[in-house]
């Protein structure tokens, strides 16, 4: 285990880090920064890097496109190419990160479809098993009352007088 003045040293250094330097760090870093799942993630994340660092590199090679003394345009031509491939590879930046977010984007509608299709039909399922249960009590319930019916119809009638009789009939 690392000693209080290792961790406080520690945390000095790492502050003084401006971060990888090459094509292959950068690149390493925008991979851990980003955490791709699946290797056209990985791709685009790698394009990320590879376009921010050219475009960062363009960046200070305009610096030598002007006169340090006077602070003017020294070649007007180089200056236009810089800001070119810095402005090309800006767009290749956000043209990667923009197609990284639709990818997560749709990756996630469809994890979110997913479990909203199977919610849908465990619904589907419960209310079927909900009216069969309801359609077998009802049926129950009917089949209780004909077997009264049944029952009270094969029951002995009492007897009835002749004045009754006429007046049942009526």
């Amino acid at each position: 285990m690392a000693t209080p003045a290792q961790i406080i040293a520690n945390r000095r250094n790492s502050q003084l880090s401006s971060g990888p330097k090459t094509k292959a760090g950068k690149a390493a870093a925008f991979r851990e920064e980003h955490q791709p799942a699946s290797p056209t993630e990985t791709s685009l994340v790698e394009g990320m890097a590879q376009h921010q660092w050219l475009r960062k590199r363009a960046l200070k090679l305009e610096s030598s496109c002007f006169d340090p003394t006077t602070g003017q345009i020294a070649d007007q031509k180089q200056l236009a190419l810089c800001l070119r491939y810095q402005s090309t590879h800006e767009r290749g930046f956000h043209k990667c990160l923009n197609a990284l977010l639709k990818l997560r984007t749709e990756k996630r509608k469809m994890e979110i479809g997913f479990e909203s299709q199977k919610r849908a039909q465990e619904d589907q399922t419960r209310k079927r098993e909900k009216h069969d249960m309801a359609k077998n009590a009802l049926s129950g319930t009917c089949a209780s009352s004909r077997r009264r019916s049944i029952i009270s119809d094969s029951a002995p009638q009492p007897d009835l007088r002749p004045g009754e009789a006429a007046s049942s009939q009526r």
